[in-house]
């Protein structure tokens, strides 16, 4: 009668229960992914629907394989292309799935607009604007990231740009159409090429301030003088309009307006909801 394993036996039990492990571990952190997606996708469905009633504006560019930009809030304004033959191509959104956002070429002369309309027109109220942006080059001048916003003097409402002097992204908000108040994003300091960032700016009508954030770091805020300038312009993505200039060079994602002024929490929120790993989603 045997009385135990040979040294070969052992080396093959020891191989099949390696083996088994791994199958179990493998099972497990699946299990364990698709919870936690499930969970990314709930907390993404709670934002969407906390904020969807003030939305006026969200162009998430999950279209951009199609060659649309269209508005998801629910307002129809969606975006068109008056490049012609030259207009801004789909790319690899934040978290880089193909065909989630636009990428612009500045020498191409490539932007989005929609035509002047009341949604997007302001007034002293309290409103917020918000994108993703990814630069292929610092610009040697002022660069357009979205706006209602004429380069030519008369017809100026909001604008979020980046800019030379100081290096980094502003947000304008005028209150005559002429005048360009603003507050740069000094805190943050200046952005480096080939690197998502989301910017956030709001106008806040009871404080009389404007305010911009990026990546849900600390606020810069200025004051403002009292009321938004109603203002005639088309809303563009890109560039400025009248004329069509300062063209924005790399790739625009998930660009929204909302009519209010988001609190912290929401802003928090919004930040994470565009992160790749979600990581405030899974606390």
């Amino acid at each position: 009668m045997r009385k135990g394993f040979t040294l070969i036996e052992l080396l093959v039990v020891i191989a099949i229960i390696g083996l088994l492990a791994s199958i179990v571990t493998v099972s497990l952190s699946s299990s364990q992914d698709r919870a936690k997606q499930a969970k990314i996708e709930s907390f993404a469905a709670q934002v969407h629907h906390a904020l969807a009633a003030d939305a006026v504006g969200i162009w998430d560019f999950d279209d951009a394989v199609a060659g649309t930009a269209n508005d998801t809030s629910g307002l129809k304004n969606n975006g068109v292309f008056p490049g012609g033959s030259s207009n801004p191509t789909s790319a690899a959104d934040r978290n880089g799935q193909s065909g989630k956002a636009y990428q612009f070429t500045a020498s191409g002369n490539q932007y989005i607009s929609r035509a002047d309309n009341p949604s997007l027109s302001m007034g002293d109220i309290d409103f917020t604007i918000s994108a993703w942006v990814y630069m292929d080059s610092v610009p040697g001048a002022s660069s357009i990231i979205l706006g209602k916003f004429e380069a030519a003097l008369g017809q100026r409402e909001y604008l979020l740009a980046y800019v030379t002097s100081p290096s980094g992204f502003r947000f304008v908000v005028s209150n005559d159409g002429t005048a360009s108040p603003y507050v740069d994003a000094t805190n943050f300091g200046a952005p480096s090429t080939a690197t998502w960032y989301h910017i956030i700016a709001w106008h806040d009508a009871a404080a009389n301030t404007i305010n911009i954030k990026v990546n849900n770091g600390t606020t810069n805020s200025t004051a403002h003088t009292t009321g938004v300038f109603n203002s005639t312009a088309a809303f563009q993505i890109g560039a400025y309009s009248n004329p069509v200039s300062n063209f924005w060079n790399g790739r625009i994602d998930d660009v929204r307006i909302y009519k209010r002024a988001l609190s912290s929490a929401q802003i928090q929120q919004l930040y994470a909801e565009g992160l790749s790993d979600h990581s405030l989603a899974q606390e």
